[in-house]
């Protein structure tokens, strides 16, 4: 066999090998289904429509909390109250927010069953903040300044998500911001404890 014959023979073997490898991993739709699709599932109150959902968020008490943008994609300027509040057949049991945010986008339930939900943009005097809610849809804690975009220590910039650890750690996500990385040789910044009204940059305790 000449080389060149042995050159063709390795590299028909590794493009069948790799026509193989491909073939298995390709996904398949074969295999038990064991959900089954509710259309139209949730009640909503009388002359709502489905906005853009942007969370669906279940408690530990069985409850659901769904946030969607009140009318197409915007809450600005409108009626309808973004969080509504669910029981797990759909049954509505509860909403709140109207006219407190602009661009609701992310939620998470923390582990005493409160509800944070971040407003993603901001504009006439509101946005850029992230609140924290009592199951009865009472304001606990507001971060932020209310329309104010910024990388101050009070200061959000499109707050799209938050995360609250089981320890009470919480983390936001920002779409952009302006805030540099701190030098490599800056020491950490400790830790602030969030009280109600307030901002922190750092992880903060929900309590």
């Amino acid at each position: 066999m000449t080389r060149s014959t042995l050159v063709l023979a390795l590299l028909g073997i590794a493009l069948f090998a790799e026509a193989t490898t491909a073939q298995s991993q390709a996904p398949r739709n074969d295999l038990p289904q064991p959900y089954r699709t509710t259309r139209d599932w949730g009640e909503l109150p009388a002359g709502v429509s489905w906005a853009a959902v942007t969370a669906v968020e279940p408690a530990a008490d069985g409850t659901i909390y769904v946030v969607h943008r009140c009318f197409e994609n915007s809450c600005a300027g409108r009626s309808e109250a973004p969080i509504l509040k669910y029981d797990a057949r759909g049954r509505i049991l509860k909403t709140w927010g109207a006219g407190m945010f602009i661009f609701p986008h992310g939620a998470t339930v923390d582990r005493d069953g409160n509800l944070w939900v971040t407003d993603a943009r901001g504009e006439n005097g509101k946005g850029h903040q992230v609140f924290k809610f009592n199951a009865d849809g009472q304001v606990l804690m507001t971060l932020g300044k209310a329309g104010v975009s910024g990388s101050g220590p009070d200061l959000f910039d499109q707050p799209t998500d938050v995360v609250v650890a089981p320890n009470g750690d919480l983390a936001r996500a920002h779409t952009a911001t302006r805030r540099p990385p701190p030098p490599r040789s800056s020491p950490p910044r400790p830790p602030r404890a969030a009280s109600p009204g307030s901002a922190s940059p750092a992880p903060s305790r929900p309590g």
